[in-house]
């Protein structure tokens, strides 16, 4: 099964390529997208994962394996997570030169939950390959720059071409390998000492005022210059920054800004908990591997470092972004962990070798004065803790010496193995729990009965849709769910999760927060035939139209303002859905689509009390019955997840 909504539409352009090449993808209209717009699909889309699954399902029938289009899909990202394992280990191992340390990264890569997040079954969507792109990449570029062949810059380049065909994070390696090379710095420097160098000819053989004035001039005429081309660059559009970039360079942006991308899961900035949740107990060790790596300080370990703080400051601001960090930090905790237990063994073995020899360099000389304070106890003495592993106490020796192994030594090694074995059993559980099961069946959980219910509406609506309304129907939802009716239930869409055309998204906001009467002459115009809502009052799921209702106002009052006022959808700067809501909220279409009929609905949440019209998400009684005059409803799925309504008299 396809999880999640980009990766429905992008499971729709790979059949399209392995049915029709990419010839025709690249001339591909899609009249079934932002319609009556339309959608350019070629030139829209980064076609890496659909040629690499069209690539692999052609050899497979070539040479007559029998499979499907789906199943190469669903199993790709997979395979590449098995790649991009095999890549971090030659990363670590072209860094840090030690087989051990290399194997131990590929372990814990293999086991991260904010890798695995991308690479399950399922999750056929651009991350699956681009992070493999982005090791590997990464592996060829150090690898350069240690031999200096020319072949292996030229590997790196198709490698990174790859990456730009995938993923829009190829903007992160361009600009992480140039900070590593710092040739523009050197470039800078050199024209700088160039111009001191003609300023000071120039001091020499004007006169002091004559050259202050000449001085002047070359400042304004080169400021001028300067200010000019960025202007012109900005204007014919050579240099623009898109607001997910603008986001990661000012966090505030979004919100203030680009209501749209705010409005993103996965553009939220990142709890101190999901650093955790995503990367597990083994990142404690990533500030030791980060030591370790500047006690290096060799050509890898600065780009490791380069690599591993850039990844760091951004996964912070976005929480999908994550997944750039994931083998950085897995980098840094096996190069933690294995020098850690490597400095341990190398301080067992040296007091094994020699026992009171090392217990004659432990001790401190000191004067007959210092010993004197030491016996009568007047003074004491304070020694200062080096960053580095001393000989060990008295007790610890006089085990060795009797041919005892350190206790103290077991436990930290103890402790070490039991903290992966953790580790492996956190992303275990995490992965099981939070990216096993797909989006399109939700799963319910009865705090009384202790009971979980599978619900799977969105496919049944889906399914009504395909089988009950005309193939050229227009269906209008909020762009959430564009991808998944385009693919699913086959019929075009008003919006998508594209997202690229922000007046029409707002459009269909404003068709949502509008009153029946204001909304009708709008849907008209788009041609519509179906409204589609989500609705997780009955069964208390979370993350509903009505939940989203916040974000939609916002974005609608961005390019409306005259019709959508937020404030007047709220209660003292607060959305009240039920008891003392204002009159905006309850003539509202989405408002209205959400709880018709709604009141006769019986809550058996609780089996000791009977209840009706029950909004268990949202945890309040619906005030009245809700009627409407121009619009009807045609499905309500099992529970109430989906509902989908049309204008009466319409087909």
């Amino acid at each position: 099964v396809i999880h999640e909504f980009d990766p429905h539409f992008n499971f729709r352009v790979t059949k399209f390529l392995a049915q029709y090449g990419i010839a025709e993808l690249l001339n591909w209209f899609d009249d079934r997208a932002w319609y009556p717009l339309g959608r350019i699909v070629g030139t829209t889309v980064y076609p890496g994962l659909m040629a690499a699954s069209a690539i692999i399902y052609w050899i497979a029938e070539f040479v007559g394996i029998p499979i499907e289009i789906r199943h190469v899909c669903v199993f790709i990202a997979p395979l590449f997570s098995a790649f991009s394992s095999l890549a971090l280990y030659l990363l670590t191992k072209e860094v840090t030169g030690k087989t051990t340390t290399a194997l131990l990264a590929a372990m814990l890569l293999g086991v991260c939950p904010a890798y695995i997040s991308r690479s399950t079954a399922g999750s056929f969507d651009n991350e699956g390959i681009a992070i493999f792109l982005l090791i590997i990449t990464f592996y060829l570029w150090i690898k350069a720059a240690h031999t200096g062949s020319m072949l292996w810059a030229g590997i790196t380049a198709l490698s990174y071409f790859g990456m730009v065909l995938s993923w829009g994070g190829y903007v992160f390696i361009i600009n992480v390998i140039p900070i590593h090379g710092e040739n523009a710095a050197a470039h800078g420097m050199f024209a700088l000492l160039q111009a001191v160098a003609f300023l000071k000819w120039l001091q020499a053989q004007l006169s002091a005022e004559r050259f202050g004035k000449l001085l002047q001039m070359f400042l304004a005429i080169g400021v001028a210059i300067a200010g000019t081309a960025l202007i012109g660059a900005f204007a014919l559009g050579k240099l623009q920054w898109s607001g997910r970039s603008l986001t990661l360079l000012d966090p505030t942006y979004a919100s203030k800004y680009i209501p749209i991308i705010a409005s993103v899961g996965e553009h939220q900035p990142t709890v101190w908990s999901g650093f955790y949740l995503s990367l597990g107990p083994v990142m404690v060790f990533s500030p030791l591997g980060m030591y370790y790596s500047f006690q290096k300080l060799n050509s890898g370990f600065i780009f490791m470092i380069v690599y591993s703080v850039f990844a760091s400051y951004f996964s912070g601001i976005m929480v999908r972004l994550l997944l750039t960090l994931a083998p950085a930090a897995c980098f840094l905790s096996a190069v933690g962990i294995s020098i850690f237990m490597e400095r341990i063994m190398e301080m067992t073995r040296s007091i094994a070798a020699d026992p009171v020899e090392n217990e004659k360099k432990a001790i401190p000389k000191r004067t007959e004065k210092e010993e004197e304070k030491e016996y009568e106890g007047e003074t004491l003495k304070v020694l200062s803790v080096k960053l580095r592993f001393a000989t060990p106490p008295k007790d610890m020796k006089t085990h060795l010496r009797s041919g005892e192994v350190p206790g103290a030594i077991e436990l930290l090694l103890l402790a070490i193995c039991l903290l992966l074995i953790v580790h492996v059993r956190h992303s275990v559980n995490v992965s099981r729990k939070a990216y096993s099961s797909t989006s399109l069946v939700y799963e319910s959980w009865n705090a009384t009965t202790q009971e979980r219910t599978p619900h799977d509406d969105y496919r049944e609506a889906y399914m009504w849709l395909r089988q009950n309304t005309p193939e050229d129907a227009k269906i209008l939802s909020w762009w959430d769910y564009g991808y998944q009716i385009s693919s699913l239930a086959n019929r075009t869409v008003i919006v998508d999760n594209n997202t690229w055309n922000n007046t029409h998204i707002a459009t269909v906001g404003r068709v949502l927060t509008s009153t029946e009467e204001d909304a009708l002459p709008i849907l008209e115009s788009l041609d519509v035939d179906y409204i589609l809502i989500l609705f997780g009052g009955k069964i208390g799921m979370s993350g509903d139209d009505l939940d989203k209702l916040p974000w939609i106002i916002r974005i609608t009052e961005g390019v409306f303002p005259d019709t959508t006022i937020e404030s007047e959808f709220q209660v003292n700067g607060r959305y009240l859905y039920h008891e003392n809501s204002t009159s905006a909220m309850t003539s509202s279409l989405l408002y209205k689509f959400s709880f018709a009929d709604f009141s006769q609905v019986e809550d058996y949440s609780d089996p000791d009390t009977t209840t009706f019209g029950m909004d268990r998400n949202r945890r309040n009684k619906v005030a009245s019955e809700i009627s409407l005059k121009h619009f009807e409803q045609v499905f309500t799925s099992e529970s109430w997840i989906v509902r989908i309504y049309q204008i009466k008299g319409r087909r």
